[in-house]
């Protein structure tokens, strides 16, 4: 399905002439790819840790809310 879809946005960049879009779709591709390659390189420890990490940021935290300080 993923390879489907990647293929899909290649050919929808080329087909409409945007190659701008081209060009982000593909370093998105590599970084992708490098960020993915260096997490398949940790431990089993450090890469569940890492997986833990990122799974829970910005779910501990209630949303922010502006609230008035008074000056005594």
């Amino acid at each position: 399905v993923s390879l489907l879809i990647g293929v899909t946005v290649y050919i929808g960049a080329l087909s409409t002439r945007r190659y701008r879009l081209l060009g982000y779709v593909a370093v998105a591709a590599i970084t992708t790819f490098a960020v993915m390659s260096g997490v398949d390189r940790l431990s089993d420890r450090a890469r569940q840790s890492y997986l833990y990490a990122r799974a829970l940021v910005g779910r501990d935290f209630a949303q922010p809310e502006v609230t008035a300080v008074y000056a005594a």
